[in-house]
C-alpha cells in the first residue's frame, strides 16, 4: 500500500488568556465570581534565574552543576502545542528545580486540579510535581515545621498507570500518592493520598514555589514536562511550555510522487515498520519555488482502526524544502496516517500531525519554528501537503 509523506507548518496559536470573570451584585443578590481557566504559555525568555514577572519560572541549579534546564520542541506530540520544558541530570550528584511563584498562599485544601504530563527516558524516573509548602500544624503531627517540600513522584503511582519511557503519560496529582520532606506523617519511604494528606496537614499551604523536581541521587537521566495545571474553585492555570516558533509568518505547500523506500509487505512483516519518500515541488514563503524532498516512516504495528474498514498508525520522518538560491530549510515531523475508507491495495491516504525546524543551511542554519501539517496521497503514488506557521531566522 502506498504511504503518505510530506513536510509541513502550521500556526500555533501560543496562548489564550481567558477574560476575568467578576461577581456582581443584581437586584441586590450576590453572584459568584464564575471559574476562569488561562492557558499561560511559558517560552526559553520566562525561565530565569533572578526575580520572576507573573507566568515566570525559576530555574535553581539546587546541586552538582551538571544537566541542563530549556525548552525543546517535542519530543513525539507533547499534550499541548510544539514543545515542552526539558529537565536533564547527569549524575547523583545533579539536582534541579524549576519553580513558578504566582500561586503562594494558595491553602492545598482550595485545590480541585492539578496535574501535569510527562515523558522520560526510562522507566524508573521522571520529572516530579513538587511544591514548597507550609505543613500548617500547630499541633498534633510535625506541629512547628514550616517548610517542607512536597512531591508526588510518577514511579510512586504505579496504581494510576505504570511510568513508561518515550511516551507521554499525564498525571492527576490529586488521585495519587505524595510525600513530604522533613515530615513523619508523610515521608518518602511512605507516600499517602493527596487526601490522607489533606487530613493530616489541613491547614497546608503553597508557601513559596511550584513546579518540577529532578535528581538528587538520580542516575543520568532526561524527562520533559507539559501541560503543568494547577486550579482551585474560582480559576485554573496551565502553563504550556514552548521553546517559541519564530516570530514570521510562514506557508507552504507542494505536490509530488512517493515511492516506497522499504520491501514489499513491510507493514505485514515485524516490525511492521513502512519508510516512503515524496519528491515534489513547493510554494514557500521565504524561499520561493523550489524541490522538496521528505520520508515518513508509518508504525503500522501500532495501528488502530479508522471506523471505516481501515487503519491509522502514528508516523514520523524528515522532511528538506529548498530556496531558489539553494539554501535549505530541515524539519522534523510527527502525526498520524489513516486510510481513507477500508484496506486495499490503492486506499488514499491522509496525513496530519505537526512539526519543527532543526536547522538547514545558508540564512536558515538556525532557524527555529513550528505547527501543523495537513495532507495525503491518492493511493497510486500522488502526494500533496500544505503548511502553515511561523518561523525565525
Amino acid at each position: 500500500m502506498k504511504r503518505p509523506i510530506l513536510v509541513a507548518l502550521s500556526a500555533v496559536i501560543l496562548g489564550v488568556g481567558a477574560p476575568l470573570a467578576l461577581a456582581v451584585s443584581v437586584a441586590g443578590l450576590s453572584v459568584a465570581a464564575a471559574s476562569t481557566s488561562t492557558t499561560v504559555v511559558v517560552t526559553s525568555t520566562d525561565l530565569v534565574t533572578g526575580t520572576p514577572s507573573p507566568g515566570q519560572f525559576v530555574v535553581i541549579n539546587q546541586s552538582g552543576g551538571s544537566g541542563s534546564v530549556g525548552m525543546v520542541f517535542g519530543p513525539g506530540t507533547p499534550p499541548l502545542g510544539l514543545g515542552s520544558l526539558q529537565l536533564t541530570v547527569i549524575g547523583s550528584g545533579d539536582h534541579w528545580s524549576v519553580y513558578n511563584y504566582d500561586h503562594m498562599g494558595t491553602p492545598l485544601s482550595a485545590i480541585t486540579a492539578l496535574s501535569y504530563s510527562t515523558y522520560t527516558d526510562n522507566t524508573t524516573t521522571a520529572p516530579t510535581l513538587q511544591m514548597e509548602i507550609n505543613p500548617g500544624n500547630t499541633t498534633g503531627t510535625d506541629a512547628g515545621v514550616t517548610y517542607s517540600t512536597l512531591n508526588f513522584e510518577p514511579y510512586l503511582n504505579s496504581g494510576e498507570q505504570a511510568l513508561a519511557a518515550n511516551t507521554w503519560q499525564t498525571w492527576n496529582v490529586l488521585s495519587g500518592k505524595v510525600w513530604g520532606t522533613h515530615l513523619t506523617g508523610a515521608p518518602m519511604s511512605s507516600p499517602i493520598s493527596w487526601t490522607s494528606f489533606l487530613a493530616t496537614y489541613p491547614n497546608a499551604t503553597i508557601k513559596y514555589g511550584f513546579g518540577v523536581n529532578v535528581g538528587s541521587g538520580w542516575s543520568a537521566m532526561t524527562g520533559e514536562t507539559d501541560a503543568l495545571t494547577i486550579g482551585t474553585a474560582t480559576a485554573t492555570t496551565t502553563y504550556n511550555f514552548e521553546p517559541g516558533a519564530g516570530n514570521r509568518p510562514f506557508k507552504s505547500a507542494g505536490s509530488g510522487t512517493e515511492s516506497s523506500l522499504s520491501t514489499s509487505g513491510c507493514q505485514n512483516t515485524s516490525p511492521y515498520d513502512c519508510t516512503v519518500q515524496s519528491t515534489g515541488t513547493a510554494i514557500s514563503s521565504h524561499l520561493g519555488i523550489g524541490p522538496y524532498v521528505s520520508t515518513l516512516t508509518v508504525q503500522w504495528g501500532s495501528a488502530t482502526s479508522n471506523g471505516g474498514g481501515g487503519y491509522c498508525a502514528p508516523a514520523d520522518g524528515t522532511g528538506t524544502l529548498t530556496a531558489a538560491n539553494g539554501d535549505t530549510l530541515t524539519q522534523y515531523e510527527v502525526g498520524t496516517v489513516c486510510e481513507v475508507g477500508p484496506t486495499s491495495l490503492n486506499a488514499p491516504h491522509t496525513f496530519t500531525g505537526i512539526f519543527w525546524d532543526t536547522g538547514g543551511t545558508g540564512r536558515f542554519a538556525d532557524a527555529i519554528g513550528g505547527g501543523t501539517v495537513t495532507g495525503g496521497d491518492d493511493g497510486t503514488g500522488n502526494s500533496y501537503y500544505s503548511e502553515t506557521g511561523t518561523i525565525g531566522y
